[in-house]
């Protein structure tokens, strides 16, 4: 046996990566054939050719169970004698069994052997259980019912609250479909021992509430048990603000509003989420804000309650996007002698006149080169980095053709129509329509100047002709701090930090299903939310332990792997006439047994239980 190397190529960005295979190697009419035993996934250790060659052999050894005599086996460390082990339980699951031959023999006298008939098997009662245990580890983990009892939550009460958490995280339903979930398609409740016989969602609705009644708590004690359990510094955090629309007409509600829709559902009433979030995803603070509330008002608040929880605020590096960064919010930081790192809102005036020779160059993700060079200037006290990205100058440009080639393409529509019967012909409507047109494509509007000649009170001829262009070039921004940081490349990756609250909001709306928001009421409005934060709280140290062992699933995904994982009853009838029922939990699939061993989260949610129904 040896270990093959695969390559691999990731199509959408063209990523070339590797992945590994335990192989053997057989003839057949003397031609040499490959056979693949096991998949073993792209451990770091495994990239390394001498190490991927003494782990086979001993991985081969153990199989085997015999010793070579002519492997080498030094410099095979406790890593790697740990990894064997890993795969070799792995092995043993593909096998169908997790003991070894001599281990299955011993055993057998001690078995307890009853004569069934194979046709009266009856496979009943098959319900999910690997996501909802891996939730459940986590929480366990985090001691969120250790809290709970702190607070003077009964035990009842705590687990429902554990459910409804677990529940969003995993189902991303509402309450009222969350309660159909838990009755005939999970087995969350057996993971419990004081659950009501029936979870409904008034239950769910309660413990919502109750949950949201403790909120500034919860995210304290959240972040306190993330910074402590992988020892990291907040030092930097990212603010930002998301939102998500309503389906309904929210006649009566207080914090509902029309506004600018990230999702461009201008058609629907909203709310704003703000987010507080450092560098590795974990969430700081959260709020709730009206759904017309206008992104830098916010700051001032969240920078408030920040200080107000923290003596230690003044630390803080707030990275944010333009949209936040006024310079009202920017002067208010420095007042508060807070640090900032942020997209200017507009250019300086006169960077080309500025020596932007020797800058420090770098590659993004899809190996586009961005160019960096700091700069300063009179009108400022901050310090001021040059980005010139090629990627994004792409992206400018195709985006204005695009506009440019729809803007043209609605005027000669409004051209033609002076020429055809009913179409608009009227000065004044035509001018209307003009102008209905350059309020869509205000990105190119400016760039045109437009005549139309009349005859009489109709509109007989019109022209338009682009102006000589003086738009800067494109795919060229400024990001600006008041930190003493003079490296290009640390302001650099400091700012684009910003990618993670993205991230995050990306995980909240799509995987977590924060959109569209169904409930009426405020009050449920923002206890529904506040769930979804929640959730998040069991998904972020998931993620971010599989991301630090190479495994970088979308939630979603991760999902779908551990849903493998079933409870299911077996009943089969006995020599006597007895029914055997037995409940018991499938093997996790490799890829399952992977995500629950680098977790370190132990594989089987419950062991089997056995009952006996006398005829």
């Amino acid at each position: 046996m040896w270990i093959k190397q695969i390559k691999k190529q990731n199509a959408p960005n063209g990523k070339t990566f590797y992945q590994y295979q335990l192989t053997e190697t057989y003839r057949v009419d003397g031609k040499v054939m490959h056979k693949a035993v096991l998949y073993l996934g792209n451990h770091e250790l495994l990239h390394d050719k001498n190490t991927r060659k003494l782990l086979g052999n001993v991985l081969e050894n153990k199989i085997r169970n015999t010793a070579s005599l002519f492997a080498d086996m030094t410099g095979a460390t406790e890593e790697i004698l740990r990894l064997v082990e890993v795969y070799y339980e792995r092995y043993l699951i593909k096998i169908g069994t997790k003991q070894s031959p001599e281990q299955i023999a011993k055993a057998a006298d001690k078995r307890e052997f009853v004569h069934v008939d194979p046709a009266s098997t009856t496979v009943f009662d098959c319900r999910e259980i690997g996501s909802e245990w891996m939730c459940r580890k986590m929480l366990d983990r985090i001691d969120l019912r250790g809290y709970l009892e702190k607070q003077g939550w009964d035990s009842k009460t705590i687990e429902l609250a554990l459910v409804s958490i677990i529940s969003r995280a995993v189902a991303c339903f509402s309450e009222h479909k969350t309660e159909k979930w838990l009755q005939q398609n999970s087995s969350l409740s057996e993971l419990f021992e004081s659950l009501p016989e029936k979870i409904s969602r008034h239950y769910l609705y309660k413990s919502a509430d109750q949950l949201y009644g403790i909120k500034e708590e919860l995210e304290k004690f959240f972040y306190g048990r993330m910074t402590s359990m992988f020892d990291i510094d907040d030092k930097i955090v990212i603010y930002d603000l998301t939102n998500t629309y309503f389906e309904g007409r929210k006649d009566g509600s207080l914090i509902a509003k029309y506004g600018r829709s990230k999702e461009k559902r201008y058609d629907c009433k909203q709310v704003v989420l703000a987010a507080v979030i450092n560098r590795y995803g974990f969430l700081k603070h959260s709020r709730i804000y009206e759904g017309n509330m206008s992104d830098p008002a916010t700051l001032s608040d969240i920078v408030g309650q920040l200080q107000k929880n923290e003596a230690s605020s003044h630390e803080h590096v707030i990275v944010m996007d333009a949209g936040i960064a006024s310079e009202a919010n920017l002067e208010m930081l420095r007042a508060k002698g807070l640090k900032y790192v942020c997209v200017s809102r507009s250019k300086l005036k006169n960077y080309q006149g500025i020596d932007l020779s020797n800058p420090s160059i770098i590659k993004d993700k899809k190996g586009s080169e961005i160019k960096l060079k700091t700069v300063e200037t009179e009108a400022s006290t901050d310090t001021w980095l040059y980005v010139e990205s090629r990627g994004k100058a792409l992206k400018e440009e195709s985006m204005l053709a695009k506009a440019i080639e729809r803007f043209e393409q609605e005027m000669e529509g409004v051209k033609a129509g002076i020429s055809k019967k009913g179409c608009t012909k009227k000065t004044e409507k035509v001018w209307e329509r003009i102008g209905r047109i350059k309020e869509r494509n205000s990105s190119v509007q400016q760039q045109y100047n437009i005549e139309v000649k009349s005859d009489g009170d109709k509109v007989s001829e019109i022209q338009w002709h682009k102006k000589p262009s003086t738009k800067p070039q494109s795919g060229i921004y400024f990001i600006r701090t008041n930190s003493n940081i003079e490296n290009e490349t640390v302001i650099w990756d400091i700012y684009n930090t910003v990618r993670e609250v993205e991230s995050t909001f990306r995980c909240l709306k799509t995987d977590l299903n924060l959109r569209p928001v169904y409930h009426q009421n405020d009050c449920r409005v923002e206890a529904h939310l506040h769930l979804g934060l929640l959730a998040y709280q069991i998904v972020a140290p998931i993620r971010h332990i599989l991301k630090s062992k190479g495994i970088s699933l979308s939630w979603k995904n991760i999902i779908r792997v551990m849903n493998t994982q079933k409870a299911v009853s077996v009943k089969q009838t006995t020599k006597d006439g007895d029914q055997l029922v037995i409940r018991t939990c499938s093997r996790p699939t490799a890829e399952a047994l992977e995500i629950y061993q680098n977790l370190g989260i132990s594989s089987m949610p419950f062991k089997m239980k056995k009952s006996v129904v006398h005829h």
